[in-house]
This record gives C-alpha cells, sequence and structure tokens, in this order.
C-alpha cells in the first residue's frame, strides 16, 4: 500500500538476489543456478496469474513480482552474458554478446 515500502522491497529483494548469486555461483555452479531461477520464475508467473484470475489479490500479486524479481537476480540477470559468451563460436563472441548485451538495454530501457 505504501509506494515507498514497496520501493524498498523491490531494491532490498535486488540486492539480496545479487549478493547471494554472487556466494553461490561457485558452489553451486552455473547450470544449477540457471534452473532453479528458471523453475522460480515460472513459479512466479504461475503466482501472477492466480493472482489476477477472478478476483485481485494484491499481497499474492506483489509476493510473485518479488519472487520473481529474486529468482531473475539469483540466475539469468548475472548469468546471461556468461551463456552467451559460451554459446557463440570464438570469431564472432566479441560481436555477439556487444549485439546481445545492446539489444537487452535497449529493450530495457522501453519496458
Amino acid at each position: 500500500e505504501d509506494p515507498l515500502m514497496a520501493n524498498v522491497a523491490v531494491g532490498g529483494v535486488k540486492f539480496g538476489g545479487v549478493l547471494i548469486a554472487l556466494l553461490l555461483i561457485d558452489v553451486v555452479g552455473r547450470r544449477r543456478m540457471l534452473l532453479v531461477g528458471t523453475v522460480g520464475i515460472v513459479a512466479s508467473y504461475i503466482g501472477l496469474i492466480v493472482a489476477f484470475a477472478g478476483q485481485l489479490l494484491c499481497g499474492l500479486a506483489f509476493a510473485s513480482m518479488l519472487s520473481f524479481i529474486l529468482f531473475w537476480d539469483l540466475s539469468w540477470a548475472g548469468l546471461m552474458l556468461v551463456v552467451a559468451s559460451e554459446v557463440l563460436p570464438q570469431p564472432i563472441r566479441a560481436i555477439g554478446v556487444g549485439l546481445i548485451y545492446s539489444i537487452y538495454n535497449i529493450v530495457s530501457f522501453f519496458q
């Protein structure tokens, strides 16, 4: 209900997600982090579907949004360029990763 507290919660979840990812990436491994993050993102979407189906459940919608942000920051936010650099062949890797990052920033700007 309070926009300031919602903003603080989103910022705290983003910071916590990145911090957890930094601490766990070498211990757990990239593949497992991406799988857990993807499953968590799908579960967050399901929570949003349930929250917006029929009547609006603000608490569930907000919790689902926060869990989406957490799982995104745990997995794809930090690993998307790592995955791109591993998938692309060496001759086009630098151009490909630069292009992917540019497209990501352009799309993020217009959201």
